[in-house]
């Protein structure tokens, strides 16, 4: 299955594009430890080269900046999470030089031995 989540913004050209984009946390269930930030990695595209994943990128409730991060022709943009603590956190998003970009979307994160 999919083990990512996408973010969408406009359409882009033919092949898509790289946008610089701001995110950050904000929890709906506040964790034990809020000390743990959520680690990203993202789809990304530097000039022309080949689209790869990004190293991973601690987001925390402070405004993270992702150079390069690459949407497809359709405007979606794909991201890795992984979060270490148990808890309900919310993304929040928004694409640079787009007016009204602001978006969010929420996960549950819980230890692999509850599933």
């Amino acid at each position: 299955g999919e083990d990512y989540l996408s973010f969408c913004s406009t359409r882009t050209e033919d092949g898509g594009e790289s946008r610089g984009v701001n995110m950050s946390i904000d929890y709906e269930v506040a964790p034990v430890d809020s000390s743990q930030p959520v680690v990203i990695s993202y789809k990304k595209k530097v000039k022309d080269q080949a689209v790869e994943w990004s190293s991973n990128v601690e987001l925390t409730r402070a405004n993270k900046y992702l150079p390069n991060v690459y949407f497809d022709d359709e405007g979606k943009a794909f991201f890795k999470l992984r979060y270490a603590e148990a808890g309900k956190v919310k993304l929040k998003a928004s694409v640079e030089g787009v007016d009204d970009s602001d978006g969010f979307g929420s996960f549950v994160s819980f230890p692999s031995k509850l599933k």
